[in-house]
């Protein structure tokens, strides 16, 4: 009998492990002596373990505590080490995940304004002169010819980064070290540094079990598995956030010191998020001694973040209190609050279940008493409450993904959740029950998790190389060239140095006007818009002589990006490169 049971058990791992290879790889297929073995569906794999798991607890109940004994080990105080492993573990698979599917192209918006910004730091000087074209175009809005991620300097004919300088600054030390290719290993360090510390975090507050089931669970988060693939600051701030709560718990001066340093950089990173260093200035007064030392200590460490932000807007922008993004009044509105509280609350239960809202339970069920549970009512429940807080009067978003803003508040949840569950299973009488629960709970949100954001994350990679290929065909194209766009308006200048041109905010009666200028100035102009821009460009020129002409001019398809010819212009072929690549997409 025990044989089966083993049988049994091997078959059900087997499933698991052959569910996360196919989820991994996106799928494989094998020839072999008995024909072709293929798999795409990582679901399958995974409905076939449960029912043996049923199975299995139907029939062997009895047998459970010994079979199960080497996993109820892992909540023994004499294996912490154990745990320690697997939460390691889970941050190099982070690592991996952020490495094999991230984007490795500054591409869109946030990326190629971090990015771009990174080489600015690099060269030590963030004002950019704006194309010599500009004094005298027949257009008023100054801005039009900035990228995506610039905006307009405070000295005529320049532009200047509108995002704020702590990402740039890690990516160019980075750069620094290992080349440009270098600024895109910087999210998935980060991304492996908060899923470690929210296991040392969960670790501090309750136990070790805790701290390893809220790093898989926060490892398996929709919205955390969406940004670890992708070089902007979301997955950063978390990290910082969570690294700064950490030492916020411990006892020593020099806790307070890197305390105020994670928070400084956090900061850095999202200068919007600052008032939340009150709550980690809060935890910090809930333990230890010398309570006001390490306070004062925190204080001044952590004040050189905002100095920092506010040095570089008043160098930037002309003003401490005026951003990349605009003046605070014009970012924030009291009728926006209520429609984000219900965005906001929907995707979220929608992507992490129900369950998250065991997170708010923590003031009641908590497996730990004293200083820890109190911090951890501020790290689970006040802090993730703050966070959304700060950004219901922001603007309104219709997808799901934009909780990427509330990430610095996952980790508390996770942690919360974690908690939780092992304080409401901890005087069940059987041991595989205080171990089994919590651990099944964790691995069905894990798995509902990942089949959530499979989709979404795992074709970031494929989808953001259509910009290198793109500035690669564009890169062949005159030197004097003006491209009109606006989602390629960043990476064509980062990757090839060319002029760029905002369609969205030029004036319909412009264009018609624009196109001669700067054939006149001996520039070549063409248009490059992407598959899901090109209706909105025809339908906001539509009346014009330009767009009149591009209905009897065939673009070339630089896999899904359309470049057009303009004012006459010539448009050599596309290379066979790209439409070999995008018969390989098809």
């Amino acid at each position: 009998m025990s044989g089966i049971r083993r049988a049994l058990l091997f078959v059900i791992l087997a499933a698991v492990v052959w569910s996360l290879a196919v989820w991994t790889s996106g799928g494989f297929a094998v020839n072999g002596p008995f024909g072709r073995i293929s798999s795409r569906d990582a679901i399958r794999p995974l409905v076939a373990a449960g029912l043996l798991g049923i199975l299995y607890l139907l029939v062997c109940r009895r047998w459970i505590k010994s079979d199960f004994a080497p996993v109820t080990a892992l909540w023994h105080t004499g294996s912490q080490y154990r745990t320690e492993a697997a939460a390691a573990a889970l941050s190099c698979v982070a690592l991996f995940i952020a490495i094999h599917w991230g984007s490795f192209v500054a591409g869109g918006a946030d990326a190629s304004g971090y990015i771009s910004q990174a080489e600015l730091w690099l060269h030590g000087d963030l004002i950019r002169p704006r194309p010599e074209w500009v004094a005298e175009a027949p257009w008023s809005k100054t801005w039009l010819t900035t990228p995506l991620g610039y905006v307009p300097g405070v000295s005529p004919l320049t532009m200047v980064p509108s995002y704020p300088p702590g990402l740039p600054l890690v990516m160019a030390l980075f750069q620094a070290v290992g080349g440009r290719r270098a600024v895109y290993y910087v999210v998935p360090m980060f991304g492996a540094l908060a899923i470690w510390v929210t296991y040392l975090l969960g670790k501090r507050l309750a136990a070790p079990s805790v701290g390893l089931l809220a790093s898989a669970l926060l490892l398996a988060s929709p919205a955390f598995l969406f940004m670890l693939v992708a070089p902007m600051s979301d997955i950063p701030a978390a990290a910082m956030w969570v690294v700064a709560l950490y030492f916020a718990t411990r006892h020593s001066f020099g806790s307070a010191v890197a305390c105020g340093l994670a928070t400084a950089l956090a900061i850095l990173i999202r200068p919007n998020l600052a008032p939340l260093s009150a709550l980690v200035a809060l935890v910090m007064l809930m333990n230890g001694s010398r309570r006001f030392a390490r306070l004062a200590a925190f204080g001044a460490s952590a004040a050189t973040g905002p100095i920092a932000v506010a040095a570089v807007n008043g160098y930037l922008y002309g003003s401490p209190f005026v951003s990349g993004y605009g003046k605070i009044e014009n970012l924030f509105a009291l009728e926006r609050v209520l429609p984000n509280f219900l965005r906001y609350s929907g995707w979220l239960l929608l992507s992490q279940t129900p369950a998250v809202l065991l997170a708010f339970a923590v003031p009641f069920f908590w497996p730990s008493k004293g200083a820890a549970r109190s911090a951890a009512v501020i790290i689970c429940v006040v802090f993730p409450i703050a966070l959304l807080g700060l950004y219901l009067p922001y603007f309104i978003y219709d997808v799901w993904w934009f909780l990427r803003f509330l990430l610095p508040g996952y980790p508390g949840l996770c942690i919360g959740v974690a908690g939780v569950a092992v304080a409401l299973t901890r005087h069940a009488s059987r041991a595989w029950v205080r171990a089994g629960v919590p651990a099944f709970l964790v691995m069905a949100l894990a798995v509902y998790g990942m089949s959530f954001s499979n989709g979404p994350w795992g074709d970031s990679k494929a989808h953001d190389e259509r910009y290198l290929h793109v500035t690669s065909y564009v890169a062949q194209l005159p030197a004097r060239s003006v491209f009109i766009s606006l989602a390629h308006s960043g990476s064509i200048p980062y990757y090839t140095g060319r002029d760029t041109l905002r369609w969205e905010a030029l004036s319909p009666g412009a264009l018609d006007r624009t196109v001669p200028y700067l054939r006149d100035k001996g520039y070549s102009v063409y248009l490059v818009v992407d598959r899901g821009e090109i209706s909105g460009f025809m339908e906001t020129f539509a009346r014009t002589h330009t767009v009149g002409e591009l209905h009897d001019t065939p673009p070339i398809d630089v896999i899904g990006a359309l470049v057009y010819p303009l004012g006459g212009t010539d448009l050599p072929p596309a290379p066979q490169l790209f439409t070999s690549y995008e018969r390989r997409r098809h």
